[in-house]
């Protein structure tokens, strides 16, 4: 067969294909299902009066928690006084009742592991050649390489196979691959 046959029948069979997909989708006489339009400003507003409701009714469930003690100690009251001085605004809030406006939420700010340990959990690297990164993960960034036998205080050791260090001789903070740091003997 030469490559002129071979040529025709590939455009032959991706006729045949698409005429026989053309077919088994409805043809000519198909239609596409037809959805009720809505707009959207109706749509909001059903999920605005579903939102009053449940805020309606989380405002008139009063909530009820277990008494633990007679007599609390002055620990817990001091406790319930502190977890328990923001909760008015934040319902007021909630409602939908506050003058004051609301204050943005501060960003997240990472604050390196802190290890339970007293005692300094000193590791050598083992491998050749080894990348430090920003985070525990190859996606991050790398911060410096270090090489074998390079001592470093691991900082924390979350179990997800990384370990955040903070190398001896610099004092730099980053994260490395547990499997390649070795306990110092």
């Amino acid at each position: 067969m030469g490559e002129c046959a071979v040529a025709r029948f590939m455009i032959v069979t991706f006729l045949m294909l698409g005429w026989v997909f053309f077919e088994l989708s409805g043809g000519t006489d198909f239609e596409p299902p037809q959805q009720e339009a809505r707009p959207l400003n109706e749509l909001l507003q059903a999920v605005e009066r579903e939102e009053r409701v449940e805020v309606a009714q989380a405002a008139t469930s009063p909530s009820v928690a277990p008494i633990v003690s007679e007599e609390p100690s002055e620990d817990i009251a001091a406790l319930t006084r502190a977890r328990f001085s923001g909760a008015n605004e934040a319902l007021v809030t909630v409602l939908g009742t506050a003058t004051a406006p609301v204050q943005p939420v501060e960003e997240a700010v990472a604050e390196p592991l802190v290890a339970a340990s007293s005692t300094a959990d000193i590791r050598a690297v083992s491998g050749t050649r080894v990348n430090m990164r920003n985070g525990p993960g190859t996606s991050f960034p790398i911060l410096a390489t270090l090489t074998r036998g390079a001592e470093a205080e691991v900082i924390a050791e979350p179990g997800n196979g990384w370990l955040q260090i903070r190398v001896s001789d610099t004092g730099a903070v980053g994260w490395m691959a547990e499997s390649l740091m070795q306990p110092v003997n």
